[in-house]
Formats: structure tokens, C-alpha cells, sequence
């Protein structure tokens, strides 16, 4: 009976990321321009004439003081998606050992 219910969270939860994989990109795709718009509007893009690099679909993009912002925030953040690897892998691993 617990391995019943086990599966059906695993199966409910595996139905959700699977929504969420198929909504998150439609919903970012319909709201692009407005984020673009925004992000322009509030300096943190630059008009399609003044950019190094040029958003698709947009008249925005990036200088080069911004690209080298954007390329050192994604280095942080492999570095550190790095980091963490480990350590979420040894509590992922302790956590499945123990009975819920």
C-alpha cells in the first residue's frame, strides 16, 4: 500500500514537471516583447542601434559593459550549480536511505 502511493506521487509529480516543461516556454514566448520592452524601458537593455549583440524578435540587446555582466552572471552561476552538485547528490543520497 505505501509503494502504491509512492508511485502515484512519483506519477502526479512527473505529470507536473511535464506541464510546467510545455507552459513555461509558451508562456515566455507570448510575454517576450513585453519583458524586452520592460527591460529596455529600464536600462537594462539598450536600443537595437547601440547593441553589440541584438535579442531575436526585439529591437533590444546588449552593449558590451552588459554582455560582460550577462557572460560573468552565467560563469557565477555554473560555477556555483557546480559547487552545489555534490553536496545535493550526498543529500539526495541520504535522504532516499531513510524511510519517510
Amino acid at each position: 500500500m505505501n509503494q502504491d502511493k509512492t508511485d502515484t506521487e512519483i506519477f502526479v509529480y512527473m505529470g507536473l514537471m511535464l506541464l510546467a516543461l510545455v507552459a513555461v516556454p509558451v508562456l515566455l514566448v507570448r510575454s517576450w516583447h513585453r519583458v524586452a520592452d520592460w527591460l529596455l524601458t529600464h536600462h537594462a537593455l539598450v536600443p537595437a542601434n547601440d547593441a553589440l549583440v541584438t535579442l531575436p524578435g526585439t529591437q533590444a540587446g546588449l552593449d558590451l559593459r552588459r554582455l560582460l555582466i550577462a557572460i560573468t552572471v552565467l560563469v557565477i552561476l555554473a560555477v556555483g550549480a557546480r559547487a552545489l552538485g555534490k553536496p545535493l547528490r550526498a543529500l539526495t543520497a541520504a535522504m532516499t536511505k531513510e524511510q519517510w
